[in-house]
This record gives structure tokens, C-alpha cells and sequence, in this order.
């Protein structure tokens, strides 16, 4: 066969990260089509690659903590790659960690981007090395595929695809039927209000009332979604909001939450993982943005909303203001200004849905 045998892409981002670089997973494919893909990713995230239909293994590193912190470990996972013998290796980052990964590997060539800080020796164990000039106003996915193309490896459409297994899909409707959630016809929303990083979050009193509208003024069935850590508030929201709120929160796998969100109409949330799985599997959103800069990770395309404050320091790109970790202008927004947007979005996808429906009727 021509082309590399076998490859090793690299991605030690967060979750979201992994799902955003998606499209180099299919340019990979698409290029070298009879190849084994392997994919290594942090532990938290090995279930997502269920939903990568371009890649044949998965192999987790540990989450976080010096490299030898768990040097045994770190020993089995180097002496696992290494038995491997990829042609190429990839690493989507610019840490110490995936450089060690590629050149484990073993692989001939290695693609990375170029580190303008860190030790000196970490950009000399690739290859292929190239400039990483991220630029807040570009996508991350372009900015990504970017680093394949200028290795020769031609681009794909730079939009992320998840392909939700049956066996998710069922496993989340028999949940759905345990708590009771199985109104026929009533569109469900799901609202992920909850980040690790506190600076991208909304108020709580923000958050009960977005809940209200959509129960008061759209009759939504209203689906809490997070991880683990986040069920105890989401209980409280619950609790606040009464009857059509469920707590959903950490109740799924990650393949499991992008099934869950393939059955919403709409995906209502903060700058989080969940913006990205609901985009990738079809689903529209509306995503509150604080400091970050949407141009860089929201979602792309028309089904899809941004609210941002319109101050003169958004986006300021900052983990909070003054250091503290809480952005004002997100405790700020007037929740007027949320709730117009959300009616200007519904109504436009309720209007692509019932096109949708008449085309479908008359075919």
C-alpha cells in the first residue's frame, strides 16, 4: 500500500478539543484510506472516539501530572506505541508530552507545530515542524487542519461530524423512559449551564430564568446536562424551576451526551464541551459568551447562535476579571438581552423545521 501503514494522531487537549479536531481524524482518512488510525487522547475523553467512525484505536494517556509521576505507566503506554511502528505520527499540541508520545511512536516522520516556549529539545524531536500561528479570529479547527496541509495532507470541510452508535442511541432512550421523560411530540432542550472554569459561567438567577421561558413560553421539556461534579447544582436549578426540569447531569457517558443531545431541538449552554457535541451531531445551539473569543470555538454556521455582552473589553480573552476567575460581563448581561436572542433563534429554526416537514410531506 502507499502512504503510511499506520498513524498516530495526537490530541491531549480537553473534550472539546478532541471533537473540534474531528476534521484532521477525516482528512487523515481521507488521505491514506487503508491506513490504521490510532488516536491518543487523555483518559476522560477515550469513550468520545465511539463516535469517530475514522478511527480504528484509541489509546488513553493519563489526565494530568508530570510525565513521571506515574513512571510505570507512562513505561507500559511509551512500550506499547513503540511496539506499534507507525509511519507518521501527529501531535496537535504544543506540549512536552505528545512530543515524547510521537517520537515513541517510532514513527519515520512527525508533524508538529513549533513551540515558542518550553525546553529547546521539544521542537527538535519532529520532523515536520511548522509555525503555530493561532490567531483568536480563525477558527481552531482551520487553524488545526492547517498544520496536516502544510504536510502535504489536503483539507476537509473544517466542520466536526460524530456518528452516534445504536447502541448509545437506545441506552439513552431507555433513560429517557426511566425518569419519566417520554411526552410524545414535546421538544426537549437541553441547557448545560456548568464549566470547570468558573470565569465562563452565568449566574444562577440568568440561568432560572432561561428555564422559565422555555417552560413558560415554548412548553420545552427541559433536560439539566454536565458531568459528575456538576449534579448537585444542577439539582438546585432544578429545585428551583419545578415541574418539565430534569437533572441529567453526569447521568451519561460522553457517547451517551452526544446521543442525549441528537434527540434535542436545542442546545442552550455556556462556552463548554457541550456547545461542540451538539453542533457535531446536528443539534442547533445558542451558546453565552463571556472572555472568550467565539470567532476562534463556537460553533459555524447558521443553526447556530452566539450572545455575547457588548462591552468594549469582550472578548478580553482573560480568565476573569481582575484575576479573580468571575467575568462581569457575564454577571452583568441583562437577561432581556439573552431571552430576545433565544426567541430570534427559535423562531428561525422552528421555520427551517416546518419547511423541512412540508418538503418531506410533498416528496
Amino acid at each position: 500500500m502507499s502512504g503510511p501503514r499506520r498513524i498516530l494522531l495526537i490530541q491531549l487537549g480537553d473534550i472539546g478539543d478532541v471533537v473540534l479536531s474531528q476534521p484532521c481524524m477525516a482528512a487523515l482518512r481521507a488521505a491514506y484510506p487503508q491506513s490504521w488510525l490510532t488516536v491518543a487522547v487523555r483518559a476522560k475523553a477515550t469513550d468520545l472516539l465511539r463516535l469517530f467512525p475514522q478511527v480504528n484505536e484509541s489509546v488513553a494517556v493519563a489526565d494530568q501530572g508530570p510525565f513521571w509521576r506515574n513512571l510505570p505507566g507512562q513505561l507500559t503506554l511509551l512500550a506499547r506505541l513503540r511496539r506499534q511502528q507507525f509511519d507518521l505520527a501527529v501531535d496537535l499540541r504544543t506540549g512536552e508530552r505528545g512530543a515524547i508520545l510521537a517520537l515513541a511512536s517510532g514513527a519515520r516522520r512527525r508533524i508538529g507545530f513549533h513551540a515558542a516556549d518550553g525546553p529547546s529539545w521539544r521542537n527538535r524531536l519532529f520532523t515536520d515542524l511548522h509555525p503555530d500561528d493561532y490567531r483568536p479570529d480563525r477558527h481552531v479547527t482551520r487553524h488545526l487542519l492547517d498544520l496536516l496541509v502544510r504536510s502535504g495532507i489536503p483539507a476537509v470541510e473544517p466542520i466536526p461530524r460524530l456518528s452516534v452508535p445504536s447502541g448509545s442511541a437506545q441506552e439513552v432512550a431507555d433513560l429517557l423512559t426511566q425518569e419519566g421523560i417520554d411526552r410524545k411530540g414535546a421538544p426537549l432542550a437541553a441547557l448545560h449551564f456548568f464549566s470547570l472554569w468558573p470565569y465562563k459561567e452565568l449566574p444562577a438567577e440568568k440561568c432560572v430564568a432561561i428555564i422559565g421561558h422555555l417552560r413558560h413560553n415554548y412548553d420545552y421539556t427541559v433536560l439539566l446536562v454536565g458531568g459528575p461534579g456538576d449534579r448537585p447544582r444542577a439539582a438546585a436549578l432544578q429545585q428551583r424551576c419545578g415541574n418539565g426540569v430534569y437533572n441529567l447531569a453526569g447521568r451519561t457517558s460522553l457517547a451517551q451526551y452526544a446521543a442525549l443531545l441528537q434527540r434535542c431541538q436545542i442546545l442552550i449552554g455556556i462556552d463548554s464541551v457541550g456547545q461542540h457535541l451538539a453542533a457535531a451531531v446536528g443539534t442547533p445551539t445558542i451558546t453565552i459568551y463571556g472572555p472568550s473569543h467565539p470567532a476562534s470555538w463556537a460553533p459555524q454556521g447558521a443553526r447556530h447562535l452566539v450572545v455575547q455582552p457588548d462591552l468594549p473589553c469582550v472578548p478580553c480573552r482573560q480568565t476573569g476579571c481582575d484575576g479573580k476567575g468571575r467575568s462581569r460581563c457575564l454577571q452583568e448581561i441583562h437577561t432581556n438581552t439573552i431571552l430576545a436572542a433565544l426567541d430570534r433563534h427559535l423562531a428561525t429554526i422552528t421555520a427551517s423545521w416546518t419547511a423541512n416537514k412540508n418538503v418531506s410531506s410533498s416528496a
